[in-house]
């Protein structure tokens, strides 16, 4: 059993964690955020029960469709069995705490494990419920916790490489460049005057992108004003989406980077590589919505989701389905009207959720026309699609969908937005979603910066890749002190 044990701690270098306290409060913050997610799971947000799979209220992810068939849980008050996996879930969870209080690491590490690998399948191949943005935030932090060598360095830059890429999504369009995405909200952005919103968003843009990889500074002035920026950064988020996000990043910040700089130095040897494989994996996730061809993915959407990206841009949508008879007759009506714009009005959410519920139970000779009306960051409403039978449709997961078409593509335009709200946007009751001209009038700084959003957001693309450029040569040559050691001449040329 011993044996068995060492093995065990090798394997996942819980030395690491043993001998660190600030791997070991962050062990405790991780575990408090599975307790909070998997509260919502067990009772709020119950989405991969039987009872959601024969009435149809449930998606799958894009590259799982038949996620259904996996939902044999049963809940109240068609049964119980849902409720005892919770039970045993949160059994596994208390027992890792208790654990780790009493200092039996190896236990507590193993304890910590299952819930882990439920959440991940959980989040990636049965719910896709949009949460799975805040999810990157916890999970991938746990992955390296507890299945990584050199977990603390990794640690910090799975922070670097989320934000990094937070900076990039907002570099296309005007929703940050010209601060649209805010200025079309009915109440603006909390605090800060509409004439300044365009300089505060590209401020984010240049800070995200610098701000993320300048926390592995050695300079300690410089890394404490950054960690108060951040911590300025997300407390202020509270006012836009309440607690959820920040409380999965601010705990996850103080631990890592308060205190005294910790040069971060990569190093060619066999301990860093499976770290150095992660972080590549999350970088190619993120390039997901890029690599398919003729997309825009801020009104297809496609491949959005795999990757850790959050305000990207401000969506109202609205989407209608009409069930025709055999001889053309309208049977039945829906239309859904979206003026959240954190609902990112994802085609083949409501494509999916449709095709669950209609056309599984309808006779040959019925169809389901379905059309859909997609307006981003205050601009026109386009008809993106216009089908005379959504059944006959399929969708490729990291494939360009034909029948959801962009701007590019000639999506005809229908009408105008008014603003929109952030979240609740069902409480404004029975307002008009469109109008049949502009309701939303560029000010201040806009104007010029819609018009020159296209090489602004190419400027910043090309210092995105300098500063990933220079990362990258700055953490592979720093010595053991944090300076940078740049190879000599007679290294290459033989010379001494």
């Amino acid at each position: 059993m011993d044996r068995l044990r060492d093995a065990y701690r090798r394997l996942f270098s819980l030395g690491e964690i043993e001998n660190d306290r600030r791997l070991q409060v962050l062990f405790f913050c991780l575990l408090a955020i599975f307790i909070l997610d998997f509260n919502a799971i067990s009772y709020v947000a119950q989405s991969a029960t039987q009872h959601h799979r024969e009435v149809g209220q449930f998606a799958c992810w894009p590259h799982f469709q038949s996620c259904g068939s996996w939902f044999v849980l049963k809940a109240t008050p068609f049964g119980y069995t849902y409720h005892l996996v919770m039970m045993v879930v949160f059994s596994f969870l208390a027992l890792s705490a208790l654990s780790g209080a009493l200092g039996f690491w190896t236990r507590a590490h193993a304890l910590m494990m299952p819930p882990f690998l439920l959440k991940v399948f959980y989040s990636f191949f049965l719910a896709f419920d949009g949460e799975t943005n805040f999810r990157y935030f916890h999970l991938t932090y746990v992955f390296v916790l507890l299945l990584l060598p050199e977990k603390k360095f990794y640690l910090k830059m799975t922070f670097c490489t989320l934000y990094f890429w937070a900076a990039r999504i907002k570099m296309s369009g005007d929703g940050w460049i010209a601060g649209r995405y805010f200025t079309t909200l009915k109440f603006g952005l909390p605090l800060v005057p509409g004439v300044l919103v365009p300089f505060l968003t590209n401020g984010v843009v240049l800070f995200e992108m610098l701000g993320s990889w300048g926390m592995l500074t050695k300079n300690e002035q410089l890394k404490r004003w950054l960690l108060a920026t951040w911590t300025a950064f997300h407390l202020y988020s509270v006012s836009l989406i309440g607690f959820y996000y920040p409380v999965r990043c601010i705990p996850t910040l103080w631990v890592l980077f308060w205190g005294k700089p910790e040069p971060a130095r990569f190093r060619w040897e066999r301990r860093f590589l499976p770290g150095a494989a992660f972080i590549a994996g999350l970088f190619l996730l993120h390039t997901v919505p890029y690599a398919i061809p003729k997309g825009d993915p801020k009104y297809t959407l496609e491949g959005f989701m795999y990757g850790a990206a959050m305000f990207d841009a401000n969506h109202q949508c609205q989407s209608a389905v009409r069930l025709v008879d055999a001889q053309g007759k309208v049977i039945a009506q829906i239309a859904y009207k979206n003026r959240d714009s954190a609902n990112r009005c994802d085609p083949y959410t409501y494509w999916f959720g449709v095709k669950q519920r209609l056309c599984p139970k309808e006779p040959n000779g019925r169809r389901v026309e379905w059309t859909m009306v997609h307006s981003v960051n205050g601009g026109p409403f386009y008809k993106i699609i216009d089908v005379p039978d959504l059944c006959v449709l399929t969708y490729g997961p990291l494939s360009r969908n034909a029948w959801i078409k962009t701007p590019a593509d000639g999506a005809p335009v229908v009408g105008y937005p008014y603003p929109d709200v952030l979240i609740g946007g069902e409480l404004l009751g029975p307002v008009p979603l469109m109008a049949d001209t502009p309701q939303i009038i560029p000010f201040g700084a806009q104007p010029w910066l819609m018009e020159h959003a296209i090489g602004i957001g190419r400027l910043y693309q090309a210092l995105w890749l300098l500063v990933l450029a220079a990362a990258c040569v700055i953490l592979t040559m720093r010595d053991e002190s944090g300076r940078i050691i740049l190879p000599s001449i007679s290294r290459f040329s033989g010379k001494t």
